[in-house]
């Protein structure tokens, strides 16, 4: 494209306020760094005036010697005013406090306050000196909210509690006439802008109970300081409607889900929709928890350093669609082997929702990765070296007994594994454990069942210490029903193989050819089909032979005369063959 600069023709005659408008073009269409004096100059013209007529008639001339370009130049340039903005006011911020710190504070610092508040709307007129990190501007619906306005401390010395949860409730206050799903206000894409601080709170911040949707909140760090509530969660989004609904629960009751079905209101309503959550930094200082999410629809939590919980780093209830992505979580900070790991007791993300997705985390410390414990949930790039399986850690924790319906897949799990209560419809493909990890299938007080479970193509890796891959719990009683479940494809290096598929060969003279594969197969005494041959490469005759037993997964294959052969079978323990299937006739 053409630079502007090249272009034939001369620019008109122009007032003060028109020259000092080309003063910007010329910092950000060439590219020059403009000082904040010129930043400024330019900005304090722009805001507030009109395209002077000879200006429209320069930039139509000019609009037609470029070629793809349709704008109008004049209103292009127009449309920059308000990034000039923007950057008057850091550069108001930058000039004011040189004037400031130069010898007893001489008078030009003091005027340039009062040009600055003469240019946005009168501040510092006649007044006590302005603000000028945050100018205000006329006619404008300010959209980013800065805590620091509200006098948040972001030096984290003092309690910001009050200031932030202003600038919270300020936020959600934006007017709209749109709604997101029925009853959530659309607030419009408004932020809550933390400015890189860190802020001491001492009680939990809270949005609103009336609800909302489209809001950001960004940029910097909350941390608790020794008086907030153990119960409690920094960030907490949960509604008026949502506590009523719940017959006035208490937060803490929210996580006590141990071994019970997902209750699914059916007066279900969100409350909560489309907020993002990044960029932060969350220290619980070991007096409960991060971030509380409840009765909310399509949430982003992304870019977050979980730490020094005690109950979660994140707790999901009665919500769907959030997504939980490229964060960190650790009760105690460390990259691995912390001596106070035998100690950890939190949950670094507690979902008790259906349909939500964590992806590309990692979990460092505490006592479980990922506690899930609702239907259609997907697990993708957790890499989980937290409490070790040996102290009583759990990587992954699928907790809903007959409805699991979740997919954990491209994961790493170094020493800590993954626990299923009577898992049903769970997929878990294509993982590295490490660690002597494993994969526990664990039988509880409500189903004593497995259903469709797939656990294919992962690797794991050992010690050497004869550790299986997959391993059954059924302390609580034994599994009396198997249905479709495949355990195979998979490798190990330093620990057992377990599948529920097992090939075996055997080879002799005899009549009677039996192979026990009981060391491989994951199920006792469970063998569902069996393929068999007997390869006799000598005999002239072809003996009759046949199954006789798979009692205790042995195959025991039976010949009517003494031949020298070869047994080959394959044994599978899954249940998905077509029984109704032929007949048998005299």
């Amino acid at each position: 494209m053409t630079s502007r600069r090249n272009v034939k023709g001369k620019r008109p005659q122009a007032s003060t306020s028109i020259k000092q408008s080309w003063l910007a073009d010329d910092i950000f269409y060439n590219g020059r760094a403009g000082s904040d004096e010129e930043i400024l100059t330019c900005c304090i013209a722009s805001v507030g005036s009109k395209v002077s007529e000879p200006t429209m008639k320069w930039g139509k001339e000019q609009n037609s010697a470029f070629e793809g370009v349709r704008e109008n130049l004049a209103n292009i340039f127009f449309a920059f005013c308000g990034i000039l903005v923007e950057r008057a006011r850091v550069a108001a911020t930058a000039l004011v406090h040189r004037s400031q710190k130069s010898e007893g504070g001489n008078s030009d610092g003091d005027g340039l306050e009062e040009t600055v508040g003469a240019a946005f709307g009168g501040v510092g007129v006649g007044r006590s000196k302005p603000d000028c990190r945050r100018l205000p501007l006329p006619d404008f619906d300010i959209r980013v909210f800065y805590v620091t306005d509200n006098g948040a401390d972001p030096s984290g010395q003092k309690d910001s509690t009050e200031a932030l949860q202003k600038t919270i409730t300020e936020a959600f206050a934006v007017g709209s006439a749109h709604d997101l799903d029925p009853g959530i206000p659309d607030l419009g894409g408004v932020e809550v802008h933390l400015e890189g601080g860190e802020y001491l709170i001492s009680a939990p911040l809270q949005f609103p109970a009336t609800g909302g949707g489209n809001i950001v909140i960004h940029g910097g760090t909350l941390r608790a300081n020794e008086t907030f509530p153990t119960d409690r969660y920094l960030l907490e989004m949960w509604s008026a409607a949502g506590i009523q609904r719940r017959s006035n629960r208490t937060v803490a009751s929210l996580r006590d889900r141990s071994h019970h079905s997902l209750n699914c209101l059916k007066d279900y309503i969100a409350s909560y929709e489309d907020i993002t959550i990044r960029d932060m930094m969350f220290d619980a200082n070991f007096r409960g928890g991060g971030l509380l999410i409840v009765d909310s629809i399509r949430i982003n939590v992304e870019n977050m350093y979980m730490s020094h919980y005690t109950t979660d780093g994140i707790l999901v209830e009665g919500s769907h669609e959030i997504y939980i992505q490229n964060s960190y979580f650790g009760q105690f900070i460390t990259t691995g082997a912390s001596p106070l790991e035998k100690d950890s007791s939190g949950v670094a993300i507690n979902i008790i929702s259906n349909d939500n997705v964590v992806s590309n985390v990692v979990i460092f410390s505490g006592a479980v990765g990922v506690q899930v414990s609702g239907q259609g949930n997907l697990l993708t790039g957790i890499h989980a070296y937290n409490k070790p399986t040996d102290l009583g850690g759990i990587g992954i924790f699928l907790q809903l007994p007959g409805y699991s319906q979740t997919r954990i897949l491209n994961s790493y799990l170094d020493g800590t594994g993954i626990v299923a209560d009577d898992p049903a419809q769970v997929d878990i493909s294509h993982n590295f454990f490490n660690g002597d990890a494993y994969v526990l299938l664990r039988s509880s007080k409500v189903d004593h069942s497995i259903e469709q479970v797939t656990i294919m193509n992962n690797m794991f890796a050992g010690s050497w210490r004869g550790t299986p891959i997959v391993q059954l719990d059924q302390k609580m009683g034994s599994f009396a029903f198997v249905d479709r479940t495949i355990v195979d494809q998979n490798t190990a290096y330093g620990m057992k193989l377990k599948a529920t598929v097992a090939r075996a060969t055997v080879s002799g003279y005899g009549r009677k050819f039996s192979t026990d594969i009981s060391d491989r197969l994951l199920f006792p005494n469970r063998i569902q089909n069996v393929q068999y041959s007997l390869f006799v490469p000598t005999s002239n005759s072809y003996p009759r032979y046949a199954l006789r037993s798979v009692q205790d997964n042995r195959v025991l294959v039976e010949a009517d005369c003494k031949v020298s052969g070869t047994l080959t079978v394959v044994v599978d323990q899954s249940s998905d063959i077509l029984y109704t299937v032929g007949s048998v006739s005299a």
